[in-house]
């Protein structure tokens, strides 16, 4: 078993468990994490398609508790490039969620790989292109409150 299969399989563990068991703490919100997270065979069809296009780097916009990050690392460390990389931004991360995502990334062991930006996504992403950061795929998932101002379009 290579480092890699290794890493996959580290992934996979903490993905079961999250999908099982729900995040270590989550939002004092009922249904927090039911309502936020990506459910678990999104998860696995988005994992399975950037396996399948062979993703080296990803972006992703929205983190929360990590179930879509997960995923993607997985991919990442299924497809064995010699340098996957995997930036995440969510500027909610430690004020909202008290990392709990950013946590169970670093317990699956993707912290090697990916790189969490505390910034909005409208900062960062001219930020990585400014730094040449090319992503063979993106990922966002913000979702908006049904009583936002920007849904409810006052």
């Amino acid at each position: 078993m290579t480092y890699t299969d290794d890493r996959a399989t580290r992934v996979r563990e903490v993905r079961r468990r999250l999908a099982r068991e729900g995040p270590p703490r989550t939002r004092d919100q009922e249904g927090d994490f039911e309502t936020v997270t990506v459910p678990e065979k999104h998860c696995d069809q988005r994992r399975d398609l950037m396996v399948s296009e062979g993703a080296e780097k990803v972006d992703e916009v929205g983190h929360a508790y990590a179930s879509s990050a997960l995923a993607i690392g997985e991919a990442l460390a299924t497809v064995h490039h010699p340098l996957p990389r995997h930036v995440i931004t969510d500027p909610f991360q430690g004020r909202e969620y008290s990392n709990a995502g950013w946590d169970l990334l670093r317990s699956a062991g993707l912290d090697s790989i990916a790189t969490l930006m505390l910034t909005p996504s409208s900062i960062a992403l001219p930020r990585l292109l400014t730094e040449g950061f090319v992503a063979d795929a993106a990922f966002v998932d913000v979702r908006v409150p049904i009583n936002h101002p920007r849904r409810s379009g006052a």
